[in-house]
């Protein structure tokens, strides 16, 4: 609701800050090919940053401004990223993305790149999947994938979120800084 998102319409976002290296560009560009495939889809960025004004452009240039929103930042955006049907951080330099954690947590299938820390956190095709950084066409592919076959998005959030529970939680990353103090 606090999203004002259309109903019934696959919703494809991310929650990252407008620099370069976060690939927004690549979203958009991404996300016009994805419309092709899936004309009902809607795109959706939560997060402000210098690169505000390029990315209205582009997306005004693709043709998305009626398909496209960007919310700006939202104080504990964490708790919106369930309204997303798939999760993309199309990252080119990234280290562990708090925001990849937090779709896994909301059990939101992700389709990212393959860059920094994001494949210690997602194994491609086992927790979600990933595209080389700069590659809008194999990412529109991946959500393309993801929004026609909701049972296989599924089942890779499920894993994800048993990874994250598993590996990603407070005792263990005690328990490895103690270790390394050693």
């Amino acid at each position: 609701k606090q999203l004002a998102l259309p109903s019934r319409i696959p919703v494809v976002g991310t929650v990252a800050n407008m620099y370069p290296n976060k690939g927004l560009l690549d979203f958009v560009a991404a996300a016009r090919l994805v419309s092709r495939q899936q004309p009902k889809a809607f795109f959706a960025v939560i997060g402000h940053g210098p690169q505000y004004s390029e990315i209205v452009e582009s997306i005004k240039e693709a043709g998305l401004s009626d398909r496209f929103r960007l919310y700006g930042q939202i104080e504990e955006a964490w708790k919106l990223v369930s309204a997303f049907d798939v999760f993309v951080l199309p990252s080119r330099k990234e280290g562990l993305p708090y925001s990849i954690l937090e779709a896994m947590n909301a059990g939101v299938p992700v389709a990212a790149t393959r860059v920094g820390g994001i494949p210690e956190a997602v194994e491609d095709n086992v927790e979600g999947l990933l595209a080389p950084s700069g590659a809008p066409e194999e990412m529109a592919h991946q959500i393309d994938r993801l929004l026609r076959d909701r049972p296989f998005g599924r089942a890779l959030a499920a894993r994800a979120r048993r990874k994250l529970i598993q590996y990603f939680n407070v005792d263990r990353m005690i328990d490895e800084t103690g270790a390394s103090m050693v």
